[in-house]
C-alpha cells in the first residue's frame, strides 16, 4: 500500500509521477472487505450534482468503479466528532487522486484544527480503483479536471453510519445510526 500524503498537493505530485500502478480500493481492507461504523459529513444536493458531472468524465476508465450518489461522503475521525459544538464550512475543490481512489478535495480549516493529525486531509471520494492499473490514461483525464470546483456547503450535522462495501458487493447504502448536531 502507498503512503499516507500529509498535503494535497504531496498527492497530487506523486500521482503525476507515479510509473507503478495504482493500487485497489478493495485492498487496503482486510479480506477486501469493511463491514462497521464510521462518521461521516453527507454532501449538499448541489456538491453532489457538480460530482456527478466529474464522475461523467470519469465513467469510461474502466479501471474506476465510481461512487454512487447515494454513498458520496466526507469522512471524520471520531476525534473530530467529540469537539464538533458549531458550524463549519467546507469548499470542495480540485480533482485529485490519491494511490486507490480519485477524491475531491475538501478545504476545511475548522475541520482539520478538530483532528489536526499531519495525514487527515479531507476529501469526498468520486471513485476508487478497481485493479492495479497504469496510471497513465487517468492521468490524461485528471490533469484537464484538476482545477474543477464542486462549491462551498455549511455543515451542521455529523452522522455515524453502519456501511458494508466489498470487491465483490460494491458500495452498499449506508445506515445512518447516531447524528451529531452543531
Amino acid at each position: 500500500m502507498g503512503e499516507y500524503f500529509t498535503s494535497f498537493d504531496d498527492a497530487w505530485r506523486a500521482f503525476l509521477e507515479r510509473s507503478e500502478p495504482l493500487e485497489s480500493f478493495y485492498d487496503e481492507f482486510a479480506g477486501g472487505a469493511f463491514d462497521g461504523e464510521v462518521w461521516v459529513i453527507e454532501p449538499s444536493p448541489e456538491i453532489k450534482r457538480a460530482a456527478l458531472r466529474v464522475q461523467g468524465e470519469l465513467e469510461p476508465l474502466d479501471l474506476l468503479e465510481l461512487v454512487p450518489h447515494h454513498f458520496l461522503h466526507v469522512s471524520v475521525p471520531h476525534a473530530a466528532v467529540r469537539a464538533f459544538d458549531e458550524p463549519i464550512d467546507l469548499e470542495y475543490s480540485r480533482v485529485n487522486c490519491f494511490h486507490t481512489a480519485v477524491v475531491a478535495e475538501v478545504d476545511a480549516p475548522a475541520l482539520r484544527a478538530l483532528d489536526p493529525a499531519p495525514t487527515f486531509l479531507p476529501h469526498m471520494t468520486l471513485a476508487v480503483v478497481r485493479r492495479p492499473e497504469a496510471p497513465d490514461e487517468l492521468r490524461r483525464v485528471l490533469e484537464s479536471l484538476r482545477d474543477t470546483s464542486f462549491g462551498r456547503q455549511r455543515v451542521d450535522e455529523v452522522r455515524r453510519i453502519h456501511v458494508e462495501l466489498s470487491g465483490e458487493r460494491g458500495l452498499q447504502p449506508w445506515t445512518v445510526v447516531d447524528r451529531v448536531r452543531a
